[in-house]
Formats: structure tokens, C-alpha cells, sequence
């Protein structure tokens, strides 16, 4: 099972209210996407509401662009490889935010392989 497509998706919150709210509630908030070559798809997201998403993406797409044709079932060694490197990122928040979006989105493709709902998987 390997990883065939890899995308950044975006998705505005637009909060309404007839009260004041905070202005990060309403901006756009970051997902990837995650598609086997079986057809699972999983999703992860970095954090939400994060101010810095110009860096964010970068990141994002640093990555991915890495993880095609990754074995799903052994992308615990991709995981390691992306945590050990000493790339210009790799202590900055966005980058364990990026690692944590593909972390979720792999047990995401993961669970549904396996037919359990994310939270018994």
C-alpha cells in the first residue's frame, strides 16, 4: 500500500456571530490529504488557526512532494528520516505541526485499511 497523491487543501471557517469573536477564527485553515493506491484516503491537519500558514505550506510541500510511493505499512522510517534531518525547518513549530498532520493522516489510511474507526485503530 503506497502513497499516491499528496495534497494541500484549504478551508475558510467564516465564523458568524452576532457577538465580537477573535479575527483567527475566521481565516483559513490547513489540511492535507493523503491518497493510497487502494483508494483509502486519510486527512491531517497541522493546527488550526495557525497565523503563519505562508511558512506552514511551504513545509507542507517540502514534504509531500518526498512522501509518493512511500509504503504506508513501513512509513514509520519516513516519519524518523523527516525527524532526524537538519533541515532549515526541522526546529521550528511548522515543521512539527507538518509531521503531526502526515502522522494523522497515515493512521487515518491506516484505520480504514484495517476497517476500525481512527479512535479503536
Amino acid at each position: 500500500m503506497k502513497i499516491i497523491k499528496a495534497e494541500i487543501l484549504f478551508y475558510n471557517t467564516n465564523v458568524k456571530s452576532k457577538f465580537p469573536l477573535p479575527s483567527y477564527l475566521n481565516q483559513n485553515n490547513v489540511f492535507i490529504k493523503l491518497t493510497s493506491n487502494n483508494g483509502y484516503i486519510g486527512y491531517g491537519e497541522p493546527s488550526p488557526y495557525w497565523k503563519n500558514n505562508k511558512k506552514l505550506i511551504n513545509i507542507l510541500k517540502k514534504i509531500l512532494t518526498q512522501i509518493k510511493n512511500i509504503n504506508i505499512l513501513k512509513s514509520q522510517h519516513f516519519i524518523n528520516k523527516l525527524l532526524s534531518s537538519h533541515s532549515l525547518y526541522s526546529n521550528s513549530a511548522e515543521f512539527s505541526m507538518s509531521i503531526a498532520a502526515i502522522t494523522q493522516a497515515l493512521i487515518d489510511i491506516l484505520a480504514k485499511h484495517n476497517n476500525l474507526p481512527l479512535y479503536k485503530f
